[in-house]
């Protein structure tokens, strides 16, 4: 099928929707695409040359402007002790839905003990970090809302992890260690 506009070119887009994707078709520099367009222009219209680009792909003219404008600002209060309970709030209420607050009553109910081993959950220690145990709901969207089991301590949250929250190898593995005692 050719352009619309008349110019002979291969639209490269038979239906006024992907099928396969439900996405409609592009109109750019008045032709239709199908697929992914190279850029020539960042967002605010510096050449996306390779004297110009990173090696991840950000402008760096637009970087440097970045540097001397807010950007820097915000780097620098994330830094900051208030910056950064901000930041692990946000990510806590993004991954999980809960609140830096309920995290400390949810701490406070478990007596600062690990819901699965009782050690003492402390964040001087790598290991000892309390981890937001969660439901691991399959196909679900990344960000969505989870129902937050409870904190466990690094080593009990990854042993779950590695069974896969499943009841049958967890029944299995402690049938194996008493056989094997």
């Amino acid at each position: 099928m050719l352009c619309e506009c008349g110019c002979g070119q291969d639209a490269g887009a038979y239906s006024a929707t992907d099928r396969r994707r439900g996405k409609p078709k592009r109109f750019i520099n008045g032709h239709f695409f199908k697929g992914k367009t190279k850029k020539t222009h960042c967002i605010r219209g510096h050449p996306r040359t390779p004297e110009n680009l990173y090696p991840n792909g950000t402008c760096k003219k637009c970087m440097d402007m970045c540097k001397a404008d807010s950007m820097s600002k915000f780097r620098e209060w994330a830094r900051t002790p208030s910056g950064k309970l901000s930041v692990k709030n946000t990510g806590l209420k993004l991954r999980y839905g809960i609140t830096l607050e309920e995290q400390h009553a949810l701490l406070e109910k478990q007596k600062g003990l690990c819901a699965i081993c009782s050690v003492k959950l402390d964040s001087s220690d790598k290991n000892l970090i309390p981890h937001v145990d969660h439901e691991h709901i399959p196909d679900e969207p990344r960000y969505s809302s989870k129902k937050v089991r409870g904190l466990l301590c690094g080593l009990c949250n990854r042993g779950l992890g590695q069974f896969k929250d499943s009841l049958e190898l967890l029944e299995k593995a402690v049938k194996y260690l008493k056989e094997t005692q």
